[in-house]
């Protein structure tokens, strides 16, 4: 993803979708010299490209040693140098990948971004939210309440927190519809537990066309096992129909309430995203039109031991 790096500081800032630059304390690229204004410029991604845009700064925004013209978009490629207000706090544009999903935090500032898709709020160590990218242009946020759709640049309380969702430009790819025909399972994947006999523990591997991943026992695994037998003991289905089960439903089943099982939700989520898994983002899926889930992976084998 894109980030700027001052090669005299040698400080790097990580670019979400779109940084606002200045002395503001909104600004993702804080600066403090007072040549720079509070909102001097944005540095965004639009149709595949990094740009910059000088908002109307007093002391003016530099590309390449030129002053850029304010309210005009200028494209960046990776080594372009900028100035904000300041000609001796130079900025290189050190990499010009696309950016990644993202959330800053309005009353800290906090930063923080997606793993392989999967945007994990407040952190992926204590997950109470996460957003996915669904397809067809649209992002979706999980949470205890289900799921609604959410845009770039819309603001969300999580917890006790404000957020700022950060959001890519559409994809082609789709995480799960309600309206798509046949079945939307990831074929790519195997998933294996191994039971404990007193149903205690519960181990997972997921196995991937690069390798297998393991994981120790640990809790959000029999949620996982649940909807795992959920979908193997509905033979009479139609593969696309199998597995199905209301969160309410699947709550009262574990003995917790909605929010632990979102949690879970989120945490099974980040498991894998933070491993690499390929698919990962599909190992739950959710409907569009109801509160019904299920394990997206058709190969299922669970073991006893």
């Amino acid at each position: 993803m894109g980030a700027l790096r001052n090669p005299k500081t040698f400080l790097t800032i990580t670019l979400p979708v779109r940084s606002v630059v200045g002395r503001g304390p909104s600004s993702a690229l804080p600066l403090l010299d007072r040549r720079t204004s509070s909102e001097h410029a944005t540095v965004f991604w639009a149709s595949g490209r990094w740009r910059v845009r000088d908002l109307a700064s007093r002391n003016g925004t530099w590309l390449n040693g030129r002053r850029v013209e304010p309210g005009v978009d200028h494209e960046l490629v990776c080594g372009v140098v900028l100035w904000f207000g300041d000609r001796d706090n130079p900025w290189v544009l050190e990499d010009d990948t696309p950016p990644i999903a993202s959330a800053r935090g309005l009353t800290d500032g906090a930063l923080v971004f997606a793993v392989a898709d999967v945007l994990s709020l407040p952190s992926a160590a204590e997950p109470l939210a996460t957003v996915l990218y669904q397809g067809r242009g649209r992002w979706i946020l999980e949470d205890e309440h289900g799921e609604q759709a959410v845009h770039d640049h819309q603001e969300l309380k999580i917890g006790d927190r404000v957020w700022r969702l950060h959001l890519p430009e559409p994809r082609d790819t789709t995480l799960t519809s309600e309206h798509d025909p046949g079945d939307p399972s990831e074929p790519s994947l195997r998933v294996y537990f191994l039971v404990s006999r007193d149903e205690e523990s519960v181990s997972l591997t997921v196995v991937t066309p690069a390798g297998e991943h393991r994981w120790e026992p640990r809790a959000p695994h029999y949620l996982l096992l649940t909807l795992a037998r959920q979908r193997l003991a509905e033979t009479q289905l139609a593969e696309h129909e199998r597995g199905w089960l209301d969160v309410d439903r699947l709550a009262r089943m574990l003995n917790l309430n909605r929010k632990t099982v979102n949690v879970y939700i989120c945490r099974l989520r980040a498991q894998l995203a933070d491993a690499g898994v390929p698919g990962g983002a599909t190992l739950i899926q959710r409907r569009l039109l109801s509160q019904q889930i299920r394990i997206g992976v058709g190969l299922l084998e669970i073991l006893h031991g």
